[in-house]
């Protein structure tokens, strides 16, 4: 074994590991996995951060490491299983902790599904790598997008301007806008309708992801006295995976807060 992961290294709604740690420039981790075994981030689950190993190795312990116990379930189809809707759904409501809840395997072991025949595995199996692999090249076309896009504002922003010395501002004392935090919302407090929750798992590259599927109740917004969020405000993740990532809050309907990530 060369190399080690832990849960900055996984990417929310991705299952490919592409970042890692090596071993022989130490690490405190334990936890083994094995090759095609699928790791599960424990710890605030929210992140949607599920991922199929392509190599043997160590892993944090807030990282639990899945495969099936007999032939009735195919390997393949486990990892699209930990990354379906109910089974996220699962592990926020049986997570417990205020900063950084977490689930426990035993609870997760109580997780319930319809299992199709074999057969019928295997077609939706094949089903779901297509898109998989379909979402894997839309995801490299963006990233050159957004290469392009950068040259573009360096070049028309920066380099055309540097002449005339533009002076830099401040997002909060030369403008109109706030720097403004977010509220801590807590699992208990959650609930499946009402007010959205826009979390980090929602912030792009650039872009709003709308990935998660939390809510609190209006009169949990008014207890809290949460600060709502608009259309057309700036989000910027001030957290890992990585730190900096921002975008702009799209008309996605009806009264909105966000987490204080």
């Amino acid at each position: 074994m060369e190399r080690y992961v832990g849960l900055e290294h996984i990417d929310p709604g991705s299952l490919h590991i592409q970042r890692w740690g090596l071993i022989s420039e130490g690490t405190s981790f334990t936890r083994r996995f094995r090759k095609g075994q699928v790791l599960f981030g424990k710890r605030r689950a929210y992140q949607r951060k599920v991922a199929v190993a392509e190599f043997d190795g160590l892993c944090s312990s807030d990282i639990l490491v899945f495969q099936p116990k007999d032939d009735r379930l195919l390997p393949e189809l486990l990892p699209f299983i930990c990354q379906s809707d109910g089974f996220f759904e699962h592990a926020l409501d049986t997570s417990a902790g205020s900063l950084s809840p977490r689930t426990k395997f035993k609870e997760l072991a109580r997780y319930e599904f319809p299992l199709p025949p074999l057969e019928e595995q295997h077609r939706i199996v094949k089903l779901l790598q297509a898109v998989e692999n379909s979402r894997i090249v839309l995801q490299e076309l963006l990233k050159t997008e957004n290469v392009l896009l950068d040259s573009l504002v360096d070049l028309h922003c920066w380099q055309n301007n540097a002449a005339e010395s533009q002076p830099l501002i401040s997002l909060v004392k030369d403008t109109t806008g706030q720097v403004l935090d977010g509220d801590w919302i807590e699992s208990k407090d959650q609930s499946i309708s009402g007010i959205r929750l826009i979390q980090l798992a929602d912030i792009g590259d650039g872009q709003f992801l709308n990935k998660s599927d939390r809510y609190i109740s209006e009169e949990t917004f008014n207890h809290l006295q949460c600060l709502e969020v608009f259309p057309g405000d700036l989000l910027i993740s001030r957290m890992a995976d990585p730190i900096g990532r921002a975008c702009i809050i799209p008309d996605i309907g009806g009264k909105m807060i966000t987490a204080v990530d």
